[in-house]
C-alpha cells in the first residue's frame, strides 16, 4: 500500500522504533532495504518485466518508494549501505527505462 510507503518514510525521516536509537534503527532499515533492492534486481535479471505484478503498487510505485528512501537517507548523511541501496536502485530505474 502506497500510504504504508509514505509512513515509513517519514518513519525514516525522524522517528524511532521500538526503543531503538534513531542511528542504530536506521542502519537496520537500511540494510533491510539494500538487501531487498539487491533482491529485486536479481528477481527482474532473471524474470524480467513480470516481477512487478506481485508488487501492489506495481513498477511505478515500487521505484518511487525506493528513490524516495535513497533521498531520505542523503539527507540524514550518506555512509556505504546508502551509496549501495543508491547504485542498486540507480540500476533498476535504468532497467525501467529499457
Amino acid at each position: 500500500n502506497l500510504k504504508i510507503k509514505e509512513m515509513l518514510l517519514v518513519q525514516v525521516r525522524g522517528a524511532t522504533a521500538y526503543a531503538m536509537p534513531r542511528q542504530q534503527y536506521g542502519g537496520y532499515l537500511k540494510a533491510d532495504k539494500l538487501h531487498n533492492a539487491r533482491s529485486l534486481l536479481a528477481e527482474w535479471r532473471q524474470r524480467g518485466d513480470t516481477i512487478w505484478a506481485n508488487f501492489s503498487n506495481g513498477k511505478e510505485g515500487t521505484l518511487w518508494f525506493y528513490r524516495s528512501l535513497v533521498q531520505v537517507y542523503r539527507e540524514t548523511g550518506s555512509d556505504f549501505l546508502t551509496e549501495e541501496l543508491d547504485r542498486v536502485v540507480f540500476e533498476l530505474c535504468q532497467n525501467d527505462n529499457r
